[in-house]
């Protein structure tokens, strides 16, 4: 079944990317003898109607709203498996074991839903078309933000591996 589920991902994740092949195109300048390539959008990458639908609402349903939705259903049953496991009976070592193990798991997917909340929310004002300036919000700062939610996750997680 894993396996079967790990292909499935996989090739969902090529067929979803594959579209980005499509999205610039490389066109040569001339300049004098001189000849320089450079990579532009392609008709279909320019395209206002494709950049609203798979970059905007297509990446956030992809990449955001179903893998914290299976993230939140997947270890909120696995916290109740945790609980009923613990009224039925006394832990041995290995079980305790596996239950520090499953509770380093919920850190990281809590660190992970908080740090990926910001970039969900950010591509979510991109798809409604948030005006730059609309309420004092300014999308501009939202691009480092991105970056260091990324980065602070990784990092975080670091920490968490350790500690634990």
């Amino acid at each position: 079944r894993a396996c079967v589920t790990a292909a499935s991902v996989i090739i969902f994740s090529i067929l979803y990317n594959m579209i980005q092949f499509w999205t610039t195109e490389v066109r040569p300048h001339h300049r004098g003898n001189q000849t320089t390539y450079h990579v532009h959008e392609s008709d279909l990458g320019s395209n206002h109607w494709f950049k609203i639908i798979y970059e905007g609402y297509m990446y956030l349903l992809v990449m955001q709203i179903l893998p914290l939705t299976s993230i939140i259903i997947f270890n909120t049953a696995m916290c109740f498996e945790l609980s009923k496991e613990k009224k039925e009976r006394e832990l041995t070592d290995l079980q305790k074991k596996e239950k520090r193990l499953t509770l380093m798991l919920l850190y990281v997917i809590v660190e992970f839903i908080v740090c990926t909340a910001v970039i969900g929310f950010i591509t979510l004002c991109v798809v409604m078309t948030v005006n730059r300036y609309q309420g004092g919000f300014d999308l501009y700062w939202c691009g480092p933000m991105i970056v260091f939610s990324r980065t602070f996750n990784s990092s975080i997680n670091f920490v968490t591996y350790i500690i634990f």
